[in-house]
């Protein structure tokens, strides 16, 4: 008997799915870093000492200024599967800098989702967006002909 679940059409869902929850978290995050108070600047401010330790202070504030807008373009990427791999490598970035800045171990009361939005960061830039995606409607290559009729 053949397996359902080992066909192109259930990979592609899995894929689509992945990609919808990692950018949909990664479009709340962003959102949420700009409804905050203080909006974009409260943002940066109070995150300041968030920032990872081996980071220099300039490159520190500049990361927590920009995270908003990377986690909104990464987010966007994904769900709407244009550039997937780019998406999937940004949000990659983002995810294993915030993991680098708890020191790659996480206390009780933080983000345990981090290591799975990592992870699925990462399987999507290895296998791309698959078929179900805005890039692959849009940039569809033509299948070539056959020959046509000894012309």
């Amino acid at each position: 008997m053949r397996n359902p679940l080992a066909s192109e059409a259930s990979t592609n869902l899995g894929i689509l799915v992945a990609r919808l929850a990692l950018g949909v978290s990664m479009l709340v995050a962003g959102y949420s870093h700009f409804s905050g108070i203080g909006g974009l600047k409260g943002f940066a401010l109070s995150n300041a000492i968030n920032t990872p330790r081996w980071m220099p202070g300039e490159a520190a504030s500049a990361y927590s200024q920009c995270l908003p807008l990377l986690e909104l373009a990464a987010g966007g990427m994904l769900v709407l599967g244009l550039t997937t791999r780019v998406g999937g490598m940004l949000a990659a970035v983002i995810t294993g800098i915030i993991l680098s800045a708890h020191g790659l171990h996480l206390p009780p009361h933080a983000d345990g989702h981090l290591p799975v939005y990592l992870s699925t960061a990462i399987l999507l830039l290895c296998l791309g967006g698959g078929k179900l995606t805005l890039d692959n409607l849009l940039f569809k290559k033509k299948k070539p002909e056959g020959p046509s009729g000894g012309h």
